[in-house]
């Protein structure tokens, strides 16, 4: 009985997951996004699903009045001292100086100096074949404090409430002559300059506004999510239709359980998923499989699923190994590059061949989306910076704890403000932990299996990938976990 429900399971699991392939749309949803950004944009969704996309969100940008060198920025030395010198493909930053009363009080000063700094950083990541990604911690639009947590919910608060700004309560349309209304739009069109400023120079962005939303910390979210979403749009069009920025890769942050906040396909081109564990100095390199799916059956296959920020990163092994596909990810800055991963953990992420590294990418002027070099998605061909498909079912560290050792979660995702949040992590990303102490994120009989084709019958033992990829009757060689199937007999096995 136990293995007849152990074959079920398996069964259940490569058909539910067959049925569930990304059908990625290739159209970036502003249909006049210019040239670089489409680039970018096709090297994303060409390399998911096959690696993923190292990032760090930074916070110290400056040295005295001007911008600090990009490897010399705190948290990406720290990662390169750490690694052999490897850089993350993907860097964070933020527009949070950029607007606000100190802006206006200081009449733009040091606040001015370090947005300035940021895009001086983006400029230069991007000369150097990187991805930009910028957040916009929005300060209190009406000046009033500079704060821009909810009543209660963080230290730097304020009262602005975003149904001011609309003819009614619920917030079904602007009253465009309302202060409210007209401050944002000021805010929105300053924010629009320093994003125009990048698309002169030729830098597409991955732009994440309005984030955690559905948390209800920030005061963009504080009122529920009809005033989100109208807000949401409103930031969309005056950026895209009044400003005509067309460097903009749009990224949706879910809180994972939050579907009724969504704008809607036509808003975002990524779906991102800001995630720290609770307590916030937990160490977990699980892969987070769980939030993976959860966001893919809310959201689709249509659109890539990104982790948009975290604490520790999820091990390259446990990410093969789980099928958690992740686009890319980006660590929060400060504690959590430094004690959530330490340095042994960045060597270990960052000289991953799973993982694409700067140091890994084509270079964007090299770069051409039907170059033989890049791996189109169905054949998997490989590159230096893309994934082979035998990378995504090996791993020299790959093993299967038993289902009897499954470790229950009760880890709660937090905000990227380091505000906690009442959404609890599904059990599913967790599991056993491993001998160094960290979290593994696989149980054998539950770990879910993508399926690309399907399996056939045959009374020869025939293997495949994780990934439900044929792979022949030879028994594989190279180290990782496989499907093999002998009629209709299928079990999981590991080769070390």
């Amino acid at each position: 009985m136990k293995h007849l429900f152990l074959f079920l399971v398996l069964v259940s699991s490569i058909s539910a997951f067959a049925a569930e392939q990304f059908n990625l749309d290739k159209n970036l949803v502003n249909p006049n996004a210019n040239a670089a950004t489409k680039k970018m944009f096709a090297f994303m969704q060409e390399n998911f699903q096959k690696k993923i996309i190292s990032g760090v969100m930074t916070e110290a940008v400056l040295n005295g009045n001007n911008a600090v060198a990009l490897n010399n920025q705190e948290d990406v030395k720290f990662i390169r001292d750490n690694s052999g010198n490897k850089t993350p493909a993907l860097v964070g930053f933020d527009f949070m100086h950029g607007t606000g009363k100190e802006y206006n009080d200081a009449n733009g000063g040091w606040f001015k100096q370090y947005t300035e700094a940021t895009l001086t950083l983006a400029k230069e990541l991007y000369q150097r074949g990187g991805i930009p990604a910028f957040c916009w911690h929005w300060r209190d639009p009406l000046k009033n404090t500079k704060g821009f947590y909810a009543p209660g919910k963080g230290s730097d608060e304020t009262t602005f409430d975003l149904t001011t700004s609309c003819t009614n309560s619920s917030c079904t349309a602007w009253n465009t002559s309302s202060t409210a209304y007209i401050k944002m739009v000021e805010d929105i069109d300053k924010v629009a300059g320093y994003l125009k400023d990048l698309q002169t120079a030729g830098v597409p962005v991955l732009w994440r506004p309005v984030h955690e939303a559905s948390g209800g910390w920030f005061w963009w979210g504080a009122k529920g999510a009809a005033p989100l979403k109208l807000l949401y749009k409103l930031i969309y069009d005056r950026m895209t239709n009044y400003h005509n920025l067309n460097n903009l890769i749009w990224v949706w942050t879910s809180e994972g359980a939050d579907y009724s906040w969504y704008p809607g396909d036509e808003y975002a081109d990524i779906i991102g998923r800001d995630y720290y564990y609770n307590p916030q100095s937990t160490v977990n390199h699980a892969s987070l499989i769980g939030e993976f799916n959860k966001l893919k059956n809310l959201f689709g296959t249509r659109k890539m699923i990104a982790l948009s920020e975290n604490g520790s990163v999820p091990y390259p092994a446990n990410l093969i190994q789980d099928g958690a596909d992740w686009s890319y990810f980006m660590t929060w800055y400060g504690s959590f590059v430094k004690q959530n991963n330490n340095a042994s953990d960045w060597n270990t992420v960052m000289n991953h061949d799973y993982v694409i590294t700067l140091e890994k990418m084509p270079g964007w002027n090299n770069y051409n989306p039907s170059s033989p070099s890049v791996a189109s998605s169905s054949s998997k061909a490989s590159s230096s910076s893309v994934a082979s498909s035998s990378s995504k079912a090996s791993s020299s560290s790959a093993a299967i704890s038993s289902s009897s050792s499954k470790a229950s979660s009760s880890s709660v995702a937090s905000s990227s403000s380091k505000a906690s949040s009442s959404s609890t992590a599904s059990s599913s990303s967790l599991a056993s932990s491993s001998s160094n102490g960290a979290v593994s994120s696989s149980s054998e009989g539950t770990t879910p299996i993508a399926n690309h084709l399907p399996l056939a019958t045959s009374n020869s033992q025939t293997y495949y990938s994780i990934k439900g990829e044929p792979l022949g009757n030879a028994k594989p060689q190279k180290a990782g976990v496989y499907i093999a199937k002998q009629g209709h007999s299928i079990q999981k096995i590991v080769v070390r």
